[in-house]
Formats: C-alpha cells, structure tokens, sequence
C-alpha cells in the first residue's frame, strides 16, 4: 500500500471518530440551548463532513479493489 493511500485511511477513521463526536455533541443540552443559525450550521457541517467521508470511502475501495 501507497503511503498516501495509507493517510487517506488516517484521514477517514479521524474523521468518522470526528463525525462521531459532533453527533454525540448534537444530542447535548448544550447543542439544544444553541441559536438555531449555529445549529444549522453545525448541522450543516455534519452533513458536509458525512459527504466527505463517503467520498473517502469511495476512493479507499476503489484502490482496495484494485489490490
């Protein structure tokens, strides 16, 4: 394996621990007492994040397929 590919792996298992975290923080009392427009944009960086993710994935089974 290609060490770029090997951060791509990085990359990915830090951002679903990431993606992981921001949803356990959304179901918080804390996320609840937020203005709503911080809200939507912490939702909307989960759902860019969760994108960016599956983009990763994407691509770590293209070469993994490829092996």
């Amino acid at each position: 394996m290609e060490a770029y590919q090997e951060r791509m792996i990085e990359e990915r298992d830090e951002l679903t621990e990431r993606i992981g975290k921001l949803k356990t923080f959304s179901g918080t009392k804390i996320f609840e007492n937020l203005d709503l427009r911080e809200k939507q944009r912490i939702n909307a960086q989960g759902h860019s994040m969760s994108l960016y993710l599956h983009i990763l994935n994407e691509r770590i089974k293209a070469f993994t397929n490829a092996s």
